[in-house]
């Protein structure tokens, strides 16, 4: 059992708030739960709460839709893994993917590391080629 200034409780309060926010179009509020020293692995990956906003402000114009559906957290002092739904429709260009029009729904998991109610550190992972073939930039998969 790790050692931590934040609780099982607090972390996943602090990771659920983060994704109901970006859920709820509210940038700002997602984007105040980071911290300034965050290091990102995956999403905001330069580090600090500007490399996040950018990166939810991609998703956001691509995908002004997009629905987080937590479906499981664990915990463990200040880290929190969530699994979740990442659901929506692809209207603006991603990733260098024209708009499609088409709705899509992929997995995604983040283990979040939370310190007194910010996040500071985030593994994030998404089957974006899944994405990528729902929205027909690649070929579907059996």
């Amino acid at each position: 059992m790790s050692t931590s200034t934040t609780t099982d409780t607090t972390a996943t309060a602090v990771a659920i708030a983060f994704y109901e926010h970006i859920s709820a179009g509210d940038l700002d509020a997602a984007t105040a739960l980071v911290d300034a020293g965050y290091v990102g692995h995956g999403l905001g990956s330069d580090g600090g709460p500007s490399s996040v906003r950018r990166d939810l402000e991609t998703w956001a114009a691509a995908v002004p839709d997009l629905r987080i559906e937590i479906e499981d957290t664990v915990a463990d002092g200040e880290l929190v893994a969530i699994r979740m739904q990442l659901v929506g429709t692809q209207s603006g260009d991603f990733a260098g993917i024209p708009a499609s029009d088409l709705p899509f729904r992929i997995g995604g998991t983040d283990v979040l590391r939370v310190r007194e109610g910010r996040i500071v550190e985030a593994w994030t992972l998404c089957d974006l080629a899944s994405m990528f073939a729902q929205v027909g930039a690649l070929p579907a998969t059996a």
